[in-house]
């Protein structure tokens, strides 16, 4: 049997309320967010990092217990240097304040069919 990712109701509606941001306008199919200065607690596969956002998303939807992504605070730049990606697969629920990360939080029951990345204000 699968296992499906639980969010409870509290923190769902606790990471609905934080700011959306307006630098980065993607949004993920099955996934809510960007929310900005959000780091999502635990890690899942070792916090396997990746280059782009679509290789993370592709990796957390491949993991039961992958709860969302976020987006190092480290930059494009120092990321490369410490031989890390941008974005790494969390597990979650928890979530924490930190300056500069952004995370997508993982949706409950979301079959994403074709998955990916969509413009924000798209269809989803």
């Amino acid at each position: 049997m699968r296992q499906m990712w639980v969010v409870p109701g509290a923190l769902l509606l606790l990471a609905m309320a934080l700011p959306r941001t307006a630098g980065e306008d993607i949004a993920l199919v099955c996934y809510d967010g960007p929310f900005e200065s959000v780091l999502l607690n635990g890690c899942v596969d070792d916090c396997r990092s990746f280059e782009t956002l679509e290789e993370a998303e592709q990796h957390c939807n491949a993991l039961a217990k992958c709860g969302g992504i976020t987006k190092s605070a480290y930059g494009d730049a120092e990321a490369i240097n410490l031989g890390v990606g941008l974005y790494e697969v969390r597990a979650g629920p928890g979530i924490a304040a930190q300056q500069g990360d952004m995370s997508w939080i993982k949706q409950v029951d979301c079959a994403a069919a074709s998955g990916g990345l969509q413009a924000a204000g798209g269809g989803g």
